[in-house]
């Protein structure tokens, strides 16, 4: 005894017999895929005893806004003996704000690898249309050194999204 055929309910289209309707069962399209909340953390630059990283976090609930997280770590080739005096600046362009959080300290003791972090909130009203652009101004004093300073263009390490 064979089973009775598959049938499309009538509302559906179909009654017994009936071929299903034109694109009744086509497939479904994926969603787009949402960019991470969170991006690997990127180095941006290294100079005297500091190696730099950023890391950028978007922020879910407003689409204008991203923490980007500053980190100075020590270089391999930094001499023995603390790093001190560290400070982590951020320059927007004009279009943007920016907010800071405390940083997370000013010295990298002796022998150990840092970081030193800094996080900014960063809104940028013309997302999508202009881009993330962060300038950084990092200076510290390595041990037995002299202040060294450094300013670097970091928009291309950050993630356009």
């Amino acid at each position: 005894h064979a089973p009775a055929p598959a049938t499309l309910h009538p509302h559906m289209g179909g009654g017994p017999g009936a071929a299903p309707a034109a694109g009744a069962f086509a497939p479904v399209p994926a969603p787009a895929a949402a960019p991470p909340s969170a991006f690997p953390e990127e180095e941006a630059f290294s100079f005297g005893p500091l190696r730099v990283t950023l890391q950028l976090r978007l922020d879910p609930a407003d689409s204008t806004s991203a923490v980007v997280t500053m980190r100075a770590y020590r270089s391999p080739a930094a001499p023995a003996g603390p790093i001190s005096g560290i400070v982590l600046e951020s320059a927007v362009a004009k279009y943007m704000r920016q907010a800071f959080s405390p940083p997370s300290g000013s010295t990298i003791p002796d022998g150990a690898p840092g970081p030193v972090q800094r996080d900014v909130r960063v809104t940028n009203p013309q997302r999508g249309t202009k881009p993330f652009k962060v300038m950084l101004r990092v200076q510290c004093v390595p041990a037995g050194g002299t202040k060294a300073v450094h300013k670097a263009d970091v928009t291309g390490a950050l993630p356009q999204v």
